[in-house]
């Protein structure tokens, strides 16, 4: 049974940041891109501890091909993505996120 997973204001941000970046590379790659977040989305919901702890409470899923990945909290009855953030961004963006608590969406 698949569980609920809420992405944060700011995950969504990261989102829409990186989904304009992608299209500005190549016409058609943002979409491409929200397509394999789609996918990393549905494997968080199916099994939300697949993932390995990255950082404090947070696990990441990696979003293949593409070198960015998704930072969540698992709680009781749903998964909160809290940040999208390219694999060669330093953590400390995450490790923020993770401190903090997270804004409803």
């Amino acid at each position: 049974m698949n569980r609920p997973v809420r992405i944060s204001r700011l995950a969504a941000l990261d989102l829409q940041q990186a989904r304009d970046w992608f299209d500005q590379r190549e016409d058609g790659l943002g979409d491409k891109f929200l397509g394999s977040v789609e996918q990393a989305l549905e494997r968080i919901s199916a099994n939300p501890e697949q993932y390995a702890v990255a950082l404090l409470d947070l696990r990441r899923a990696p979003i293949r091909p593409f070198h960015y990945s998704l930072f969540y909290r698992v709680l009781p009855d749903e998964s909160i993505v809290v940040a999208a953030l390219s694999d060669r961004r330093d953590l400390p963006v995450a490790r923020r996120r993770a401190l903090r608590p997270v804004e409803p969406t």
